[in-house]
């Protein structure tokens, strides 16, 4: 059985380049964690889910980043309160958009790039497809990725070379 860890902390905003708001782990949670260095959660912010990885500061706070988006469908604002239950999931797991997966399933070829990407790559990725709203967008998004990904026009598949 997963441990379920939870707790009641407070969002805080920061003024940085990639993020916004973060919400800091607390010690004891952090003593209970796994020993791994990349961890990954599902979980609920004040009810709303989420998938987030636990990032760590220069300092050694541990961290959750947290968007604009799931502030919003948590209802909170930086400075609130908020109460957070997770459990850890395998790093390596990725859920693919629908929309993404069906082109692979339907392409060996196009399945055989994919997976020479990491699994890091390809959470950014499907990333990127999933997070358009609409179903349209998401379709257009994945052909036009697999595509780029096909012909090595992605940003990483040129800087490599």
């Amino acid at each position: 059985m997963e441990t379920e860890f939870e707790f009641t902390t407070t969002v805080v905003g920061y003024n940085g380049t990639y993020r916004t708001a973060m919400i800091v782990i607390p010690d004891v949670v952090l003593r209970a964690l796994p020993p791994q260095t990349r961890i990954r959660t599902e979980g609920t912010m004040n009810g709303a889910p989420f998938a987030l990885a636990i990032l760590r500061q220069k300092t050694g706070e541990r961290y959750f980043v947290v968007s604009a988006a799931l502030r919003k469908a948590a209802r909170v604002k930086d400075g609130e309160p908020v109460h957070v239950k997770f459990h850890c999931v395998d790093v390596d797991r990725l859920v693919l958009p629908e929309e993404l997966q069906a082109l692979l399933d339907v392409d060996p070829e196009m399945q055989a790039v994919w997976s020479t990407f990491t699994v890091g790559r390809q959470r950014g990725l499907a990333h990127y497809v999933s997070s358009a709203k609409s179903q349209d967008v998401r379709i257009r998004r994945a052909l036009e990725l697999m595509r780029k990904a096909m012909n090595n026009e992605l940003e990483f598949q040129r800087t490599s070379r």
